[in-house]
């Protein structure tokens, strides 16, 4: 992430400045001396719901830039609480920060699932509807898409972030507030390549375990957990998130199994791709039917309907990296 010019943050809601607002090309801004650029305030067209970004003051169409995704807590905490806390790290390290709002958040109780998973499916449609707006009118790097979930607003994160592995390159979750109940649709939708760092308080024990029994639960679900031991620092500081990210960006290449139907008059004949990070040197694919082939980007043809898992492994240097995606036939 580029280095761009530092500003301070705003942490206490009490302190906050006067806040002016100005309409401008169909959206409003928030005007907040403390930071270098104004937030700008913005309706997904989908969902009609609002979001707010900041872009930071060296923003270059050019080039394509990170996106974090960061969903907040209840109140006291808010959407332009949660930009506030990241508008100094997006000004140095460079990249684009999204603030949803959130409706299915949740507390220490478990809530009644049958209300609670339909606020989290709208919350998911809402999140990737504001992030289809924001690459409409921004460079976003399509490897660099980053989710982010303090407090109770964590369950949506964690709901949307499993289920689309694709998207979000990695997940980070800050105190979270964890029911597993809210993630029996995503329980078997786990990508194990996709890495999820959770951290939490000293006190997570007294206050229900959240941070503690998430980390067993995605444990237990074949997740790529990184865990960060509790701590007394605030866990929704935004450093520790955008560190644990740059860490991914780093350590963990970046790769995509893509499968497509070229014609829909032949829905057995389905065009293989693998997006990534780096260049590969070999291609091994496995179609889970007893077909292989070892070129980049191959068509096959599934004699039978069935779900088969498809798997491909590259290999890049003295290196090998795999992945799969399992595909139905129709």
């Amino acid at each position: 992430m580029g280095i761009v010019r530092a500003i301070g943050r705003v942490r206490a809601l009490a302190l906050m400045p006067m806040i002016g607002f100005l309409l401008l090309a169909g959206c409003s801004q928030l005007i907040d001396g403390n930071m270098a650029e104004p937030v700008q305030k913005f309706k997904d067209p989908e969902t009609n719901q609002p979001y707010l970004l900041y872009r930071p003051s060296g923003y270059d169409p050019k080039k394509n830039w990170p996106l974090m995704v960061v969903c907040s807590s209840s109140f006291p905490d808010s959407p332009n609480k949660r930009i506030q806390d990241w508008a100094a790290l997006a000004e140095s390290r460079g990249f684009l920060v999204l603030a949803p709002t959130m409706r299915a958040t949740t507390g220490t109780f478990a809530p009644k699932t049958a209300k609670q998973l339909p606020q989290q499916r709208e919350d998911e449609r809402h999140l990737l509807a504001a992030i289809q707006h924001v690459r409409a009118g921004h460079s976003v790097s399509d490897d660099r898409v980053f989710l982010q979930g303090y407090g109770s607003g964590a369950t949506s994160a964690l709901y949307t972030g499993l289920k689309h592995p694709d998207l979000f390159r990695a997940i980070d979750l800050s105190d979270p507030k964890f029911h597993a109940s809210c993630l029996g649709e995503v329980a078997e939708r786990v990508d194990p390549h996709q890495p999820v760092q959770v951290h939490y308080r000293i006190t997570d024990k007294i206050l229900g375990s959240h941070g503690k029994n998430c980390e067993d639960w995605l444990r237990s679900h074949g997740a790529d957990l990184r865990e960060d031991r509790p701590g007394p620092s605030d866990p929704g500081d935004a450093l520790g998130a955008v560190g644990f990210f740059e860490d991914v960006l780093r350590t963990v290449p970046w790769m995509q199994l893509r499968v497509r139907l070229p014609d829909p008059n032949r829905p057995r004949e389905l065009k293989f791709k693998l997006d990534c990070s780096f260049t590969p040197t070999q291609y091994q694919w496995d179609f889970g039917d007893g077909q292989t082939s070892p070129i980049a980007e191959p068509m096959h043809a599934y004699a039978q309907p069935g779900t088969y898992r498809a798997t491909v492994t590259v290999h890049a240097g003295k290196s090998a990296q795999h992945r799969f995606r399992d595909v139905v036939v129709p």
